[in-house]
């Protein structure tokens, strides 16, 4: 399974993508829908973070029947939840979460969220298929 971030569901699916995403959308997207059965899944995290951007209801029944065919979205569960405390007690090290995110370049509720968005690809035998660059690790 690929584990897509949202920058995968930008370059895939948004409208007014990035001029250096555009040019790559339709592969993107032809790649999703056509070999998408099984072999993608969207962190619910990621998904919450990107239909935040939704400004209709429609839109996002829209996004979501294409999404539901062609990738997975698992829950953010219990075992969710403890593999991302983890995660994140083994980054820090003993070290303060804002001292950990700064060393990456980053602050403390990026590095929490992104902590959250990589739980679901360590519980799943998933690999990134596109990362953020603020991502740990």
């Amino acid at each position: 399974m690929i584990a897509l971030d949202n920058n995968s569901l930008i370059a895939a699916f948004q409208i007014n993508s990035p001029p250096a995403v555009v040019i790559h959308r339709e592969a993107i997207r032809r790649f999703i829908i056509d070999r998408g059965q099984g072999l993608f899944m969207v962190p619910s995290v990621v998904l919450a973070e990107y239909l935040f951007k939704f400004d209709t209801p429609e839109r996002q029944q829209e996004f979501n029947e294409l999404l539901s065919k062609h990738v997975a979205v698992p829950a953010f569960d219990s075992l969710a939840a403890e593999i991302c405390a983890d995660l994140g007690r083994r980054f820090t090290a003993g070290r303060p979460f804002s001292s950990a995110a700064k060393s990456i370049g980053s602050d403390r509720h990026v590095l929490k969220a992104d902590l959250q968005i990589m739980q679901r690809p360590s519980s799943r035998a998933t690999r990134p298929f596109m990362r953020s660059q603020s991502s740990p690790g």
